[in-house]
């Protein structure tokens, strides 16, 4: 089969470009067209592509015998238009055919990246555990200024409440007044009132004909004694007993009485009769203006609720300024103001006298 002559055009510029592309550089020139009435003109784009030919290049090998193209001239043709073809690429599209690439090695920037990530996972993790120990320090520093505040609390709390206790245990607290009988006692065992006058049972005084027992009688106000109530008799024929422990006073006369037996006697001391039966010891009295009272158990003076819960307990007292203990309180009474009187057959036999307590 024969080619057309623009089929061996087309050739000759494949060639030419095959040589711009191993680095041989031409001119632009204009590209020649060949029309089909065999007029051969010039374009803009190849100007000198006719004198490529007229230098004697030689076309490419004729086609085989019979083609219809066999008289077509070979040589200059297919070699000037492969230089005006060549010629037609630019510069740039030339240079970079020959020049290599310069690629980055994949390996470094790899090993580059790795290590700048593991940099930046050991930053965030030191940071992430100086933030963890900031935060356990806070929280220890709150956690200790809580506790030091909670005991701050409970110890304000706690001295309120000894202060709230003192408070009230001084408000049911009677104070001390005074000692009556001290030094002229041998013995303080029942008590009672009459007025401004106190009765008291001296158990162990010593007559003609041994001990004897006597009711002695004092002037409250004051604790100066007024007289001895007893009935000594001839020689002392009459003592009372010793086991007289407990007095009354009743419609203006004076009764003493031990377990079994009850002396009577006027108000001006004389016995007018003895007869059998008795009375009680009076170890319990109520506190005025409370349900409160006072009871002398288990040789304590203590003061306790109606319900018999102890409020508190009387063992020592403040006598000028110096503490003294209540031996073996007896005998209790109250007078209508709430002042409390305490027999004490102690070691200093007395009648202790403690106003009211202000609740």
């Amino acid at each position: 089969m024969r080619l057309s002559r623009d089929a061996w055009i087309l050739a000759g510029a494949t060639a030419a470009l095959l040589l711009a592309g191993c680095g041989r550089k031409t001119p632009p020139v204009a590209a020649p067209v060949l029309l089909d009435d065999g007029v051969v003109t010039e374009t803009p784009l190849a100007p000198t592509a006719f004198e490529a030919l007229s230098e004697g290049s030689a076309l490419p090998a004729a086609p085989a015998s019979g083609s219809p193209d066999e008289g077509l001239a070979p040589g200059p043709v297919a070699s000037g238009a492969a230089d005006a073809v060549a010629g037609s690429v630019p510069e740039p599209v030339a240079s970079s055919v020959t020049l290599a690439p310069v690629v980055a090695d994949p390996v470094a920037s790899t090993a580059e990246e790795l290590a700048a990530l593991a940099e930046d996972v050991a930053r965030r993790k030191a940071e992430e555990a100086e933030a963890r120990l900031r935060a356990e320090e806070e929280a220890r520093e709150a956690a200790e200024a809580a506790r030091q505040a909670a005991e701050e609390k409970a110890r304000r709390e706690a001295e309120q409440e000894a202060q709230r206790k003192a408070e009230e245990l001084a408000a049911l607290t009677p104070a001390f007044v005074r000692a009556i009988g001290e030094g002229g006692l041998h013995g303080a065992l029942g008590l009672a009132l009459d007025g401004a006058n106190l009765f008291v049972v001296d158990n162990g005084r010593t007559g003609l004909l041994g001990k004897f027992a006597s009711v002695r009688k004092y002037e409250i106000a004051t604790g100066r004694f007024l007289k001895s109530v007893e009935d000594i008799g001839l020689l002392g024929a009459r003592n009372l007993p010793t086991s007289v422990d407990r007095v009354k006073v009743q419609g203006g006369r004076i009764l003493a009485a031990n377990p079994s037996s009850t002396w009577t006697f006027d108000n001006t001391g004389t016995l007018m009769t003895t007869t059998a039966g008795s009375f009680d010891v009076v170890t319990s009295v109520a506190v005025p203006g409370s349900t409160d009272s006072y009871r002398i158990h288990a040789g304590k003076l203590q003061r306790v609720k109606a319900d018999g819960d102890v409020r508190l307990t009387l063992s020592t007292f403040d006598a000028n300024g110096q503490e003294e203990t209540i031996g073996n309180p007896v005998a209790l009474a109250v007078d209508g103001v709430g002042t409390l009187f305490v027999t004490d057959n102690g070691s200093k036999p007395r009648v202790l006298v403690f106003e009211a307590a202000a609740r």
